[in-house]
């Protein structure tokens, strides 16, 4: 049987609500060669059985995790992954039906070009309900200016949000479960430290959740940016002792 070029992982904690949006999307992607690979931390709502209803529309398989925590479920996920490309989404992201159709087209450009990548990520936009906001508008137009300002650097500022990676890099990194905060870019910055090339893309872009934004303060946010600061001058994890995925049931959004 041929293997689909991207596999999609999507780690879950109680995300009924948001999972099916994100799936409804996959389906109406008009680039159809990928699979769906849904890792559940043992969820205690209906997010698995929101999955199930998608068994006949898309190619998905959901495995459940023992261990509650992101780093975790994806490289889970990556284990069961069998795609040229993986590619993880959080579950509160959303995609236009071109998505994954530019994703293709953009590494096939570069492929065609000799400009070989082994992670990449993309600028964002915000979806309908976050859109409403301004201060969600110009905070989105200040990550982006962010992500661009970093995308040469050898730590390059990305979210967990939508972030992909060649098979060939994923078998030599992969998350580090011991991360408490910003594993994400941790784990570009170690794929870039083996010599892989780092891709952002302008376009397509995908929409990031503000659901965590709206709950945290800027105090909160501020003390975690400082210790990942700290994590990655002095090469030690400040952070809590224990992590675990923050869930669907975390945040009271409307959305």
């Amino acid at each position: 049987m041929k293997k689909p070029f991207f596999s999609v992982v999507i780690p879950t904690l109680n995300e009924e609500k948001f999972l099916p949006k994100l799936l409804r999307n996959l389906v109406d992607q008009y680039w159809s060669d990928f699979e769906v690979i849904h890792i559940d931390g043992h969820s205690d709502d209906q997010t698995v059985q929101e999955a199930a209803k998608f068994k006949t529309k898309l190619n998905i398989k959901t495995v459940t995790c023992k261990i509650r925590n992101v780093s975790v479920q994806r490289n889970l996920g990556g284990e069961h992954a069998v795609g040229e490309w993986i590619i993880f989404f959080d579950a509160d992201t959303q995609i236009d039906p071109d998505f994954l159709l530019g994703i293709r087209y953009n590494i096939a450009k570069a492929e065609r070009r000799g400009h070989e990548f082994g992670v990449f990520s993309s600028l964002i936009t915000l979806n309908d309900f976050d859109a409403k906001k301004s201060k969600h508008r110009v905070s989105s137009n200040v990550v982006n200016s962010v992500l661009t300002a970093s995308a040469k650097s050898d730590r390059p500022r990305l979210f967990g949000a939508m972030i992909g990676v060649s098979r060939e890099a994923f078998t030599e990194i992969q998350f580090d479960p011991n991360s408490k905060f910003a594993e994400d870019m941790l784990f570009a910055e170690q794929i870039i430290n083996k010599g892989y090339d780092y891709r952002l893309f302008r376009t397509p872009k995908f929409k990031f959740s503000m659901r965590r934004w709206d709950e945290q303060s800027l105090v909160a946010t501020a003390a975690k940016a400082g210790l990942l600061q700290m994590q990655l001058i002095f090469g030690k994890d400040f952070s809590e002792k224990d992590y675990e995925m923050a869930g669907g049931t975390n945040y009271d959004h409307k959305d």
